[in-house]
């Protein structure tokens, strides 16, 4: 779920608030975002197992990641209203 909505929210940001674009301009940006997604997690995954396990061990890792969502977590609450006008 919260996958779906990230996907929605970036397209509409890269697509610009003004007026309508083709259907055909939505996929190309959404393939965009995916193929960067996918890049991402690639590196992300190489860089964990291939630097951070061995330095940090598994369970500070842990807790850096998790320190890490957190902090996005509080970034993205208190940027909600720039990406969702509606939002409480």
């Amino acid at each position: 779920m919260r996958g779906a909505v990230q996907v929605q929210s970036s397209i509409r940001r890269a697509l610009g608030r003004s007026a309508k674009r083709s259907a055909l301009t939505a996929a190309s940006v959404a393939s965009e975002l995916y193929g960067i997604d996918l890049i991402g997690s690639a590196v992300g995954a190489l860089l964990v197992t291939v630097i951070l396990i061995p330095l940090l061990g598994i369970i500070r890792v842990s807790f850096v990641i998790g320190g890490l969502s957190f902090v996005s977590a509080i970034i993205a609450l208190l940027n909600r209203k720039r990406y969702l006008p509606d939002a409480p």
